[in-house]
């Protein structure tokens, strides 16, 4: 599991790159080096993002993601090692700091 910290600036909008490590024991059960994840929005409560835009290892998929629900999307190309994700939309809250959690379905 994986957590993310973005900044919202005062319009509503964000947008920003990380890159998060696997190691080939996570990779049981993974079938072409492809998973579904879960993504959900941490804090702070009461937010609503109508189109996230998230992208994995050059892979994107748009979603809608709303404080305290997980969502299961993907399947998203997974690679041993660094796998680089970025974040873009905007949230009803401006001004307040997001932070997801990412946790790759790699156990099927």
């Amino acid at each position: 599991m994986n957590k993310f910290k973005l900044p919202v600036d005062d319009k509503g909008n964000f947008y920003k790159k990380f890159s998060f490590k696997l190691v080939e024991q996570d990779f049981v059960g993974v079938k072409d080096g492809k998973a579904k994840i879960t993504i959900k929005l941490l804090k702070p409560t009461g937010v609503h993002i109508k189109v996230l835009t998230l992208t994995l290892n050059g892979k994107t998929l748009n979603i809608a993601v709303e404080s305290g629900k997980a969502v299961l999307v993907g399947p998203y190309p997974l690679k041993v090692g660094d796998n680089a994700i970025s974040f873009e939309g905007t949230s009803d809250k401006p001004k307040l700091e997001l932070e997801f959690e990412v946790t790759p379905q790699l156990l099927q």
